[in-house]
């Protein structure tokens, strides 16, 4: 038998190990190592935002309230003069409201001219302080249209709402220069407060709220030509407020000492006070002056005359459910910084932020609340007796149609949200790239042919010994040996 033929392995002889597989080129690792070094980075990212959005979002504790034995007005600060000059101050403000932003305009009335400011007390721009078109006399109400961007301000001593741009410069003046001013009745036009509703302009007058086109002509009136005292009339309204939610319109009406629940409808759900008999106040309400929906729907009502050293179930502001009822009345008079004197206007963030128009102090005053109190036992006796939930048969005046809701408030949690999905994205992105470059850059299946290691190339010379032998050892069953093994036979 020749040497060449089939020759079988030394008894306990192993074929020898293939060549350990080498690293890749330094390009590949050195952009593996990148790609870790950027998913880490955008993983800490993503975690620090996540505990800041938690952090922004998450409900504040209520401030602590016995210091002031349960008075639940609690400062930020006080807002008093354009740019934080001390020469240049705040007199006798009577309007203020926060726009879309979160910033807060004052209608810094004894200087003619509205100032926004924001909320950490920084003065943005002033509004109507030069001469030309839309200079202001007596600033009041304003209101904001981020649809338009436009700035609405009721000038009463001018009798104009002045409109603007947010960045403070002049559009126009209502009512247009067509207008027929017979339509305000012999009293004419002095606007006290406005609103944005449905697209429309609402304004409040001596004799009634009345309805504008964004062109400045009036479209109709909620009330009559004179001043009154009915359920249909009003008597110098200085404030109003909307609740698109509830479909409702409240309505600070002063000198009629009441204040007025009516929705987009035109149609009174209930009133709340009286007017003065034989000059003397025989309401609940002293002289509402400033109005507003804060948490849950409930309603906030500045009762200017309604003074009390104490602010603990009674005081300058109540609280009442969007169905009238009392639920709370709290603010003091004095000259504490917790205190007012002669508040106006009164506006809420939607975040837990309030501004009032502090006059007397020449301040507009930034507080938060703490849990309020309840009405003390006077206010609970007092305020059902001049409650009247109707019914009321007509209409007082020119249907509005469905009430749009306003832009929310922006909030600085929620601004967070589109840069944390962003991160979340650049996370799937990059390690959907990451795992298709590990694709790329491996081995095929099977390139070193049949008996030999997948991705592992055999030795150059190497016999394939797979070729024609049994696995199964000697012996066994169905089993044999290598066919060059078996003995030749033959002569």
């Amino acid at each position: 038998m020749s040497d060449d033929q089939g020759i079988a392995p030394e008894s306990g002889a192993m074929p020898s190990a293939p060549p350990a597989a080498t690293p890749g080129p330094p390009e590949e690792q050195t952009t593996r190592r990148l790609m870790y070094f950027l998913l880490g980075l955008l993983g800490i990212a993503a975690i620090a935002l996540l505990v800041l959005l938690f952090s922004l979002l998450r409900p504040d504790s209520a401030p602590p309230t016995d210091a002031a034995e349960g008075y639940p007005i609690i400062p930020v600060r006080s807002l008093l003069a354009n740019g934080g000059n001390l020469d240049d101050l705040i007199s006798k403000p009577l309007g203020v409201a926060f726009d879309p932003q979160g910033n807060v305009w004052v209608a810094d009335t004894g200087k003619g001219r509205v100032i926004e400011f924001s909320d950490n007390g920084s003065t943005i721009q002033v509004v109507g302080a030069t001469d030309g078109p839309g200079k202001l006399a007596s600033p009041y109400g304003i209101a904001f249209d981020p649809t338009l961007d436009r700035v609405y301000v009721a000038d009463f001593a001018t009798g104009k709402i002045q409109v603007y741009k947010t960045d403070g410069s002049y559009v126009t003046t209502f009512p247009n220069a067509k207008q027929d001013m017979k339509v305000f009745g012999k009293q004419g036009f002095f606007p006290y407060d406005v609103e944005v509703i449905n697209n429309r302009v609402v304004a409040s007058n001596s004799n009634g709220l009345f309805i504008f086109d964004t062109e400045g002509n009036v479209l109709g009136q909620w009330g009559t030509k004179e001043t009154g005292f009915g359920y249909s009339q009003f008597s110098y309204p200085d404030a109003f407020t909307v609740d698109p939610a509830l479909d409702r319109i409240y309505i600070a009406d002063s000198l009629s000492k009441r204040v007025v629940a009516v929705n987009s409808d035109a149609m009174v759900q209930w009133t709340s006070g009286s007017p003065d008999q034989s000059g003397k106040t025989t309401g609940f309400w002293q002289l509402p002056r400033g109005i507003v929906v804060g948490p849950d729907h409930n309603v906030y009502v500045v009762d200017t005359f309604r003074t009390t050293e104490t602010g603990i179930g009674d005081g300058y502001i109540v609280k009442l459910s969007p169905d009238g009822k009392l639920l709370s009345a709290f603010g003091r008079y004095g000259d504490q910084d917790d205190s007012l004197s002669f508040p106006e206007h009164i506006d809420y963030n939607g975040d837990g932020l309030w501004a009032i128009a502090d006059r007397e102090h020449n301040r507009v005053l930034l507080y938060t609340l703490a849990p309020l109190p309840q009405p003390d036992l006077n206010n609970i006796q007092k305020y059902p007796l001049s409650f009247f939930t109707g019914p009321f048969p007509k209409p007082i005046g020119m249907d509005l149609g469905p009430i749009a809701e306003p832009p929310a408030p922006a909030s600085k949690g929620l601004s967070a949200l589109p840069l944390l999905l962003l991160i979340l994205l650049l996370l799937a992105l990059a390690y959907m790239w990451w795992r298709r470059r590990r694709k790329l850059n491996a081995p095929p299946e099977g390139d070193g042919g049949p008996g030999t290691p997948t991705g592992v190339e055999a030795p150059e010379g190497a016999k394939d010994l797979s070729a024609g032998f049994d696995p199964e050892p000697e012996g066994a069953a169905g089993g044999g040996t290598p066919a060059a093994d078996e003995p030749e036979t033959g002569p």
